[in-house]
């Protein structure tokens, strides 16, 4: 039962591009795929609002999001480390 609820939990790493919101941040996550008809690698950035009350996160900072219950109509991410201050 552990495993699965654990299967569930989704993790991104993306870059701090916003945090003038108290107790939120923005996130944007980029993903490369290549596109089914043309073969060419396409670069692809979504845009999500991170809860970030327990680790600090600054603007430029590379995070880890995971998946949360929703906290508000837009909000259903945590940040769960902060990568750029784990290597200073």
């Amino acid at each position: 039962m552990k495993q699965a609820r654990e299967k569930n939990n989704q993790e991104l790493t993306g870059r701090v591009i916003s945090d003038k919101m108290t107790g939120t941040v923005k996130v944007a996550v980029n993903s490369l795929f290549r596109h089914p008809l043309y073969k060419r690698q396409v670069n692809k950035t979504k845009k999500y609002l991170a809860d970030c009350q327990k680790v600090a996160a600054k603007t430029d900072d590379l995070v880890v999001i995971v998946v949360t219950r929703p906290l508000s109509k837009q909000k259903h991410w945590q940040v769960i480390k902060n990568i750029s201050q784990e290597k200073k």
